[in-house]
């Protein structure tokens, strides 16, 4: 299967860090998500019930990007996790890039990628 739902940049403010001073303001983090699904019916019937509604998936995931994390896998898991249980994809990719975690090394970005 070859169908997709891509969300790209998809902009949040996390809880997030290991340290004190990481957790004490919300940091940006982006994520981009793929979903493995049968995108045919939808197409021919034109019917949005017959697809993903991908506005639904970026509510589910900014849900969860406002719960406390310690890692960016963490949130990844959990995106994954619940994105699978509402929607039920055949596969899900998530990816999160955390802007400016490695920034006095020179890095645009520190980032996770998982599929499930």
């Amino acid at each position: 299967m070859t169908d997709k739902i891509i969300v790209k940049n998809l902009g949040l403010l996390c809880k997030l860090g290991i340290t004190f001073s990481e957790q004490e303001e919300k940091q940006p983090v982006f994520v981009d998500i793929e979903l493995t699904t049968d995108l045919k019916p939808a197409g021919i019937s034109d019917d949005i019930s017959k697809t993903i509604n991908y506005s639904s998936v970026c509510n589910e995931i900014k849900k969860i990007a406002e719960k406390e994390h310690k890692t960016i896998e963490a949130i990844a898991e959990n995106i994954a996790k619940q994105i699978k249980t509402i929607f039920k994809p055949l596969t899900v990719k998530v990816l999160i890039k955390k802007p400016g975690a490695l920034a006095r090394k020179g890095a645009k970005y520190a980032a996770v990628e998982i599929e499930r």
